[in-house]
């Protein structure tokens, strides 16, 4: 069975069968969903990660997971599930496991009876509760105006996230979406089609600058 898979939304092919076999601009995923703050300022974040290199439509390899990010410049990650479309049996199976992944992830943490994959985590930081929602303030401004506002530094503030990933320069506007005192997490995107460039362009490990046609990466500025 020959299929062409690729993915702008994890129920792309239940919504719109039509673009089973199209193609499209390449897209880059990088998400950090802030969940819990413990005592010490540590953030528990979940995570997700999808590189479309190629922009093919349908769904590609996927990783979920969780990150715990701390005031001292540490992302530690802790991958929970991946899940690639080329190694189930079926269009039936591939529905069914993506769209049970998406529910799972975007559904409220039960701390008294967490995920097999989040316990160790939880006994570890101490997390014990979803309290981000009054540190959440999606802010846009200007990059001068964002820069002035948190009293950084324009030659060595960076940004980071998973995968080694850090900002290479920043354009025009800036996205903050949490505000934790010591550390923010910003909204980066490059979209083609809303004609939208917000926040920076980002680098990867020793890979150096990637290049996609359309991004969406959460990262995190630690204020000192």
């Amino acid at each position: 069975m020959k299929r062409r898979f690729g993915f702008f939304g994890v129920l792309l092919l239940i919504l719109c069968n039509s673009l089973l076999h199209a193609t499209g601009p390449s897209h880059l995923l990088i998400g950090l969903t802030p969940v819990s703050l413990n005592a010490r300022g540590a953030l528990l974040c979940k995570t997700v990660f999808l590189a479309n290199t190629l922009g093919i439509s349908g769904f590609v390899p996927i990783t979920y997971g969780w990150a715990v990010i701390e005031p001292s410049g540490l992302i530690t990650r802790y991958p929970w599930l991946s899940l690639d479309p080329y190694e189930m049996d079926s269009d039936e199976q591939i529905i069914a496991e993506y769209e049970m992944a998406y529910q799972t992830v975007h559904s409220p943490i039960d701390f008294s009876n967490p995920p097999a994959s989040l316990k160790h985590v939880l006994s570890e930081y101490g997390f014990s509760a979803e309290n981000t929602g009054e540190f959440l303030v999606n802010q846009t401004m200007s990059y001068m105006d964002f820069i002035e506002a948190y009293k950084l530094d324009r030659d060595s503030m960076m940004q980071f996230t998973i995968n080694e990933g850090h900002s290479l320069h920043y354009y025009d506007s800036v996205l903050v979406a949490y505000d934790f005192g010591s550390m923010l997490i910003l909204r980066n995107t490059l979209d083609p089609v809303e004609n939208t460039l917000m926040g920076a362009k980002f680098g990867f490990g020793d890979f150096g600058e990637e290049e996609y046609d359309s991004y969406s990466i959460s990262g995190v500025v630690f204020l000192r």
